[in-house]
């Protein structure tokens, strides 16, 4: 007996239509509702998050994690360090969550990604993480 599952296995139809639902609001710039998906071995998968890396989303966001979030960082002022795109801002922001996002763009272009005008997350200013620490010191919580 193999000692690990079988990596051939295909995504489900269901995963498929799920993983589609995902990548379509990506690319509309737009934060997913829910991305419950485990990834497996289908290539597709491993081709959706290079999707995401190339506009800038460096941790999968979606609406229902970051409502949860949003509710632990309740009235405080948030700095995003590192925000890349500003996708994780952007979803916060629309929980109602005052967020600053910054990040040193050293990211943009690279592996395939999308130039920073292509961005469709939160408006991020350019700043580095150390810089926008101690520029923006009265924030509350540093993500």
């Amino acid at each position: 007996m193999p000692m690990w599952p079988d990596i051939t296995d295909k995504a489900t139809e269901t995963q498929l239509a799920a993983l589609d639902a995902f990548l379509a609001s990506v690319r509309a710039g737009e934060i997913p509702e829910r991305y419950d998906l485990t990834p497996n071995w289908d290539t597709r998968f491993s081709m959706a998050r290079s999707e995401c890396t190339k506009r800038g989303m460096w941790a999968i966001v979606d609406k229902a994690w970051t409502k949860d979030l949003a509710d632990w960082i309740g009235k405080r002022t948030v700095l995003e360090a590192m925000a890349g795109a500003g996708w994780l801002a952007k979803a916060l922001t629309a929980h109602g969550i005052d967020i600053l996002a910054t990040d040193d763009y050293t990211w943009d272009g690279q592996q395939g990604g999308m130039s920073v005008s292509f961005r469709r997350g939160q408006p991020v200013e350019h700043a580095d993480a150390v810089g926008a620490a101690r520029l923006y010191d009265d924030r509350d919580i540093l993500l």
